[in-house]
Formats: structure tokens, sequence, C-alpha cells
């Protein structure tokens, strides 16, 4: 576990990076247990692509409607959870307990 802290605690050092985490007592929200990325890329011509992991393969969204709607919950998630500037020294804390 103390690893995997570790990891995420560089990743989110990283200036391209951004790390915000879910406190276990959130529940409720229309992502919760829902594993997706949004992939936005630099390039103005190319478009946000949404990428689900399923057991059997992988799925990519590249419609504005799925995009928008999975960004839409991506957004409310991110506004409710912990702000990541708070996320290195919570990882710390995490990583000095272990």
């Amino acid at each position: 576990m103390r690893g995997r802290l570790e990891h995420l605690l560089r990743a989110a050092e990283q200036p391209t990076i951004t790390v915000q985490l879910v406190p276990k007592e959130f529940c409720g929200h229309p992502v919760s247990g829902v594993s997706f990325t949004v992939l936005r890329f630099a390039e103005p011509d190319l478009p946000d692509v949404v990428y689900l992991e399923q057991l059997t393969g992988a799925l990519y969204l590249d419609k504005r409607r799925d995009v928008d709607h999975y960004a839409k919950a991506l957004d409310s998630l991110c506004a409710q959870i912990l702000p990541p500037e708070r996320t290195a020294a919570v990882l710390r804390e995490l990583i000095d307990r272990t």
C-alpha cells in the first residue's frame, strides 16, 4: 500500500497530472463505482474522447453528446471532493501512517 501511495504522490507532483482523492464515505454521486478517463488533447483539432475500460476490452466514446455527459459528471465530482492542492498533504499523512 505504501508503494501505491508514494506513486500517487509522485504523480500528484507532476505539473501535467491532477490527482484528487475521493473519500470512501463519498457515495451516491452518478460516477460512484464507474471508472472512466476523459482524454483532452492540447492540439485544438483533436476532440476530447472518453475512455471506458471494461472486463473484455475498452470503449472509446467520441460523440460530442457522450463526451459532454461524462465531462459534466466528472466536473461535478471534482467540485465536491478534496481539492488537488490538498492531495499531496493527505497522501503524505497516509504514507506516514503505513
